[in-house]
């Protein structure tokens, strides 16, 4: 279904972004450097186990798409340009929620961002989105930071009884 959704759905540069993600950099009037490059692509993140399922579904059932796995793009101590560059041909980019704390967790150490940081992606599709239930939790503060014009959750476990099961996921939809 998701992946139906994607291709139903590309980016349309020409459309105002009434995203947070336009709205923070228009706000914080961002040096042109700090600007993230706008991709058509979307990035899926899910759990290590499930990536090979991931990249058989995209071959399977949307073999018009670019898809690729970020551990696939240029070498991490290439230049964020060099990788950004990569991303930009990209319509979808699967990594897992380790690699991505891992480029994050990088682009602190260099203090630049990193290239995940460094697009603002058309959407960001958290898969098994149940590791961003606890908005405290690693995985939801990192999926926070990505740029993004839309951003999806999906998930197939339940929520408890309470609205705070889901603070996450609500934090990450940019829902206040």
């Amino acid at each position: 279904m998701i992946l139906a959704l994607i291709c139903a759905h590309p980016r349309d540069f020409m459309t105002p972004d009434p995203s947070r993600s336009a709205q923070v950099m228009m706000q914080q009037q961002r040096r042109q450097s700090d600007v993230p490059t706008p991709v058509k692509a979307t990035l899926i993140v899910v759990p290590r186990a499930i990536l090979p399922q991931w990249v058989a579904e995209c071959a399977k059932h949307a073999p018009g798409l670019v898809c690729a796995e970020l551990s696939a793009s240029p070498d991490r101590h290439a230049s964020n340009e060099l990788r950004t560059e990569w991303l930009t041909s990209k319509d979808i980019v699967l990594v897992t929620y380790d690699e991505m704390q891992k480029e994050m967790q990088d682009s602190r150490a260099s203090q630049g961002g990193g290239a995940i940081l460094s697009c603002q992606w058309w959407r960001v599709v958290l898969d098994e989105a149940q590791m961003v239930f606890n908005a405290a939790a690693q995985a939801a503060v990192m999926a926070g930071e990505l740029w993004r014009v839309n951003g999806w959750c999906s998930t197939g476990t339940p929520m408890g009884n309470r609205v705070d099961d889901i603070h996450g996921l609500l934090c990450f939809l940019d829902h206040e």
